[in-house]
């Protein structure tokens, strides 16, 4: 078992402190009524009729400042809650501002910080993380913060106890995985169950503030009790409340055996030697106990904890300490300096903030202070030291903790980076931006005046009807947008739009609901017309050739396959023409690759014009050209007749004169003449021919018989000369 214990400050011995809470009520006539969880202890709960917890007594406090008499009552959760909506209670004490809960109840300044941790059986270590909780039972109270945040993250199996006793119990007894509760909460339920096998995943899944929550609208009591708060934050009576909590934590630990006491009286003189000397070897035990379970805090509290004597250099510490200092054990550092096992940058940082401690006696509180992880990585702690003194008041040592803060710093970071994207947004004019509110323009920033084309203001409190193409294509996009939004966080789609002189552009717009109630949602617009353009261009490039600006051998591909799946359908003929252009290589020997390119840029366009809409001419690579006629005769020998007379057709529109330029650098350009003439292998086939490759062979194939045959003629396939009944 894992022992967490947060120190007193000015101790010199921590596990002797005992602290006796008060408290205290007055007769009044009609007190406020105040609930909070009566199931949360140390937090909040009901004994003997009575509210306790650090909670109650930080509201007691809050309460006082400010003239309220409240009676805090401890009940069901959801009974609470149900009360206070009812009208039956005034306020509830210790609950998180979700944002379900920020549509009925209104939030004071924070009263309690709460960081959630999950808590699982030692042996799982598998459950590290909220991920590692996918398909794990987790045990939490209806109606809390840890409900709801499981059922928005991951994929965890939601147990709901009646108790968090209850959820420890099912825990140690394997009928859950884990709990995922308070820190508070859960160690308590740890100490006072003395459960051994159970331990706290660190760092918290979330660390949020806890408020008391009035009904919403009640500004005048809400006021009222924020000024409460802020007065115990600033006399210091909420860090007393604070310590006095935290050190009752190291009572739950030894309360039981403390509270053990010689039950048998002393009869008569006979008997008190006897007695003594029990007592003694009990007292005994208890400190071998206490140095014991001393021990194991030290060896497995996820803190940095140390005591350092008046030089500055350890007298103890935690394991932790030994972690990331590259040591075995924590023994190895007593004695040593912070100068002499943390990197330099950090060690002279610790040592310089303790020198006033030793001067004046003073403690650090609350210091963030950087660190390096036994990874090398760098991150954060926040740090408390204290001084040590001896009898005569004089400062003999430090006492210190320290906790791991980086993601709560990271996520400070982060928070702090997206305040200033959103403010380069608006301030920048990176991003137009537009509110509406009930399906009217509220508030449009320069960017989207800009984009649109408008004077500043000119479209607020009217419709944005002017900025769609027109009434179809704004009714689309207001019956899509709006119909996402009532069940997505978010909306987000590329539509066309027009500028207020009629030009149209293209943006990627994206939607989300400020105020849902109040029917306002915020849309984001990126000019992406540029980018469309590119897009298309990149197709062009991916689909076509690049000299002729033919469809190359993918798209060729494509279209192919669809032919073979209409031809099945249809039951028509198709052909493939696979052609290659004689002698072009000595044209290209001769007068270079220039001439030879616009050679081939005419047979371009001659292939075109030889077909129809319908049929595709591609450039194979090279000199070869690849011509795909669809939809032919449903008749073999009428298709057959159709391809003959298209590939005739080609061959003698090929071998006409070209007329191609010759540049001469220094001199005039000139024009030379040539002759051309192709080979054209045809193949008809239709949906039962094969594959592609199949179909391209055999039309490849008949190409080389036409060049074996003399060139310059037209040759089909083998397969398209026997009879059209054994065709097919």
């Amino acid at each position: 078992m894992t022992w967490h214990l947060r120190p007193h400050p000015g101790i010199a011995k921590i596990f002797f402190l005992v602290f006796v809470s008060t408290s205290f009520s007055q007769d009044v006539a009609t007190p406020l009524r105040f609930l909070g969880n009566a199931q949360l202890p140390p937090i909040v709960w009901s004994q003997d009729a009575k509210a306790e917890g650090v909670a109650v007594d930080l509201v007691n406090a809050a309460a006082s400042e400010v003239g309220l008499v409240v009676q805090v009552q401890g009940l069901d959760w959801q009974k609470a809650q149900e009360d206070l909506l009812a009208g039956k209670a005034d306020a509830l004490i210790q609950i998180n501002a979700t944002p379900q809960r920020q549509t009925v109840f209104d939030f004071s300044d924070p009263l309690l910080q709460s960081n959630f941790h999950i808590f699982r059986r030692s042996r799982d270590a598998d459950i590290s993380d909220i991920n590692s909780l996918s398909g794990k039972r987790v045990g939490v109270e209806a109606g809390g913060f840890p409900m709801s945040y499981l059922k928005e993250h991951g994929q965890a199996s939601v147990v709901v106890v009646q108790s968090w006793g209850q959820a420890f119990e099912m825990l140690h007894a394997g009928k859950i995985d884990a709990v995922m509760v308070d820190r508070w909460v859960g160690e308590y339920q740890l100490y006072l169950h003395k459960v051994h096998d159970v331990v706290r995943v660190d760092p918290p899944v979330a660390s949020l503030d806890s408020h008391i929550a009035v009904k919403r609208g009640n500004a005048f009591l809400l006021a009222k009790i924020n000024r409460g708060l802020r007065a115990i934050d600033q006399n210091g009576t909420r860090e007393a409340i604070l310590e006095k909590w935290r050190a009752k934590e190291v009572v739950y630990l030894t309360r039981e055996s403390l509270n053990r006491s010689i039950f048998w009286s002393i009869s008569g003189v006979t008997t008190l030697l006897v007695l003594l000397c029990v007592w003694l070897y009990w007292q005994r035990q208890q400190l071998r106990e206490l140095n014991r379970d001393f021990l194991i805090f030290l060896e497995n509290t996820s803190d940095f904890i140390y005591f350092k004597d008046v030089d500055s250099r350890f007298r103890f510490c935690s394991q932790t300490m030994a972690k990331i200092t590259g040591h075995r054990s924590w023994r190895d550092l007593r004695g040593k300096h912070d100068l002499e096992v943390f990197p330099d940058e950090v060690a002279r940082i610790y040592h310089e903030e303790e020198l006033p401690i030793f001067r004046d006696g003073a403690p650090l509180l609350n210091k963030v202070d950087p660190y390096i992880d036994e990874h090398q990585q760098p991150g954060w702690v926040n740090t408390n030291k204290w001084p040590t003194f001896d009898r005569s008041g004089k400062v003999n040592g430090i006492f210190g903790i320290s906790r791991i803060v980086t993601e709560q710093i990271q996520l400070e970071q982060e928070n702090e980076r997206l305040l200033s994207r959103q403010k380069a947004i608006i301030d920048n004019e990176l991003v137009a931006t537009l509110i509406t509110k009930d399906r009217q323009v509220s508030w449009g920033n320069p960017a989207f005046e800009e984009m649109f084309g408008y004077e500043r203001g000119e479209l607020n409190a009217g419709s944005p009807h002017c900025l769609f193409v027109n009434d179809d294509s704004y009714l689309e996009f207001e019956r899509s947008a709006y119909s996402a939004l009532q069940t997505d966080k978010s909306y987000r789609t590329e539509h066309e739009f027009v500028h207020k002189d009629g030009s149209r552009f293209f943006a990627e717009v994206s939607g989300s609901a400020l105020l849902p109630a109040s029917g306002e949602y915020l849309w984001c617009f990126i000019d992406v017309t540029q980018r469309k353009s590119n897009e298309e261009k990149v197709k062009q490039l991916a689909f076509h050739d690049e000299l002729t600006s033919l469809p190359n051998r993918r798209m060729l591909t494509e279209h192919l396959e669809r032919t073979l799946m209409s031809s099945k359908r249809s039951g028509r003929y198709a052909a493939i023409m696979f052609m290659d252009l004689d002698n072009f290589k000595a044209l290209n020997d001769t007068h270079g690759h220039e001439v030879g390119d616009q050679l081939l840029v005419e047979v371009a366009f001659r292939l075109a014009a030889c077909v129809r809409e319908v049929d595709t001419v591609a450039r194979f690579g090279g000199d070869e050209f690849v011509v795909m006629l669809g939809e032919l005769h449903s008749d073999f020998q009428a298709s057959r007749v159709q391809a003959q007379a298209i590939a005739e057709k080609i061959r003698v529109a090929l071998r006409q004169v070209y007329v191609l330029s010759v540049r001469h650098e220094g001199q005039a350009d000139s024009t030379i003449e040539h002759q051309c003439t192709v080979s054209i292998g045809v193949v008809l086939f239709n949906g039962h021919s094969g594959t592609q490759d199949d179909v391209l062979k055999r039309a490849d194939s008949a190409m080389y018989q036409a060049k074996n045959a003399g060139r310059d003629i037209v040759k089909f396939h083998a397969e398209n000369e026997i009879s059209p009944r054994a065709h097919i």
